[in-house]
């Protein structure tokens, strides 16, 4: 009798930790998941690196669980215009853009018609990444028109990859219209949808308050921080639109977690 009450115990403190570590009891989470992305290889996992496999496999997942992938302009629409979302709408979205974006993310949206949003660091376009003394190589401009826009959406993650925390409303101001310049020198279609470096934000309500009006005098119409939730419809502060974290490093099982409820850990 002794073991099987031990037996029971063991079970229960199992079950507990899965619900703590993955949250495994725990409902899926209607509303608008938002996938955070950055490089991809053929051959190696990292915390910003996923392989092309692996994300063929996330991609198949999407499609198998009747998401249908929609861009910030859908977003924009809905928001403004109320035009309807499908039901189970998921965005896709990729930071920095990295050349392998074009290697091998664009064939695979094209393979399982997927949409995707590219935030693009503009001053680095056609360079590599400078802002964290890396060499990986980006795209340029005759990469980033050769990719379809049936496919692909251009968004803007700031001129030059500078952290937004602790910035003046002038310095964010005067960023997002260099980009806007650059962008449309280049006949680059973009939508004014801003993805934060590093997730940064001003946290004060005061210097939040200051750095969304800067946003909004520019033509932000959505800033995405990470917050590794789902964003509930519709959503109610444009500028806290929040994105899920996919790492390589993650499992499969950890993958179908992040997107049915945003995060894996329950705290």
């Amino acid at each position: 009798m002794l073991m099987i009450y031990f037996a029971i115990i063991t079970v229960l403190i199992f079950l507990i930790f899965l619900n703590i570590q993955y949250g495994i009891f725990m409902p899926s989470v209607k509303g608008l998941p938002i996938l955070l992305y950055h490089k991809i290889s053929q051959n190696y996992n990292g915390l910003l690196t996923i392989t092309e496999a692996m994300l063929e496999e996330q991609f198949t997942y999407i499609l198998n669980n009747s998401y249908t992938t929609i861009t910030f302009k859908d977003l924009i629409d809905y928001h403004l215009q109320r035009k309807p979302l499908p039901e189970k709408p998921i965005i896709i979205t990729f930071d920095d853009g990295f050349l392998n974006n074009y290697t091998y993310l664009y064939p695979l949206l094209k393979k399982y018609n997927l949409k995707a949003t590219i935030f693009l660091t503009v001053q680095h376009i056609g360079d590599t990444n400078k802002w964290d003394n890396g060499s990986i190589k980006l795209l340029d401009y005759s990469d980033l028109k050769n990719m379809g826009a049936d496919f692909i959406e251009y968004g803007i993650h700031t001129y030059n990859h500078k952290n937004l925390k602790n910035r003046s409303p002038e310095f964010v101001r005067k960023d997002i219209e260099k980009c806007y310049a650059e962008l449309d020198k280049n006949e680059i279609n973009y939508v004014k949808v801003l993805a934060y470096p590093y997730g940064s934000y001003p946290k004060s309500h005061s210097d939040f308050k200051s750095f969304t009006s800067a946003l909004h005098k520019c033509g932000i119409i959505f800033g995405l921080r990470i917050g590794n939730k789902i964003n509930k419809l519709p959503i109610t502060n444009p500028y806290l639109v929040k994105r899920i974290d996919i790492r390589g490093t993650d499992s499969f099982w950890t993958f179908k977690t992040k997107l049915k409820k945003g995060r894996v850990k329950m705290f």
